[in-house]
């Protein structure tokens, strides 16, 4: 490749990365707020978010003593499907997933 010099010890830094650096210079990236699956406003700004139509991150609710810990298994996965009507096995899933509906039917 005449003209080109490609560095070969060229290394990928984050160093002077900042979130505000990124967010105003790309419409692709933007802030999210975040939230504390423990605290006490969490509905409410659940609440507002929704009705805003914007994300939010709940942080450290996969700790939370609701977090259904049992339907994030190879177990609860086949347990779901069965009560839905699909069979298919966990080899399937990616394929079919496409396929199924989004929310689960009565």
């Amino acid at each position: 490749m005449q003209g080109r010099h490609i560095a070969n010890n060229a290394r990928i830094s984050t160093k002077g990365w900042s979130l505000n650096s990124l967010t105003s210079s790309s419409r692709n990236f933007r802030p999210v707020d975040r939230v504390s699956a423990s605290s006490s406003e969490l509905f409410q700004v659940i609440k507002d978010h929704e009705r805003a139509g914007l994300p939010l991150v709940i942080e450290g609710f996969h700790k939370h003593e609701s977090w259904p810990t049992k339907m994030f298994t190879i177990e609860g996965f086949e347990e779901c499907s069965e009560s839905s009507g699909i069979r298919y096995g966990f080899e399937q899933f990616p394929g079919n997933l496409i396929l199924s509906h989004r929310y689960k039917r009565p």
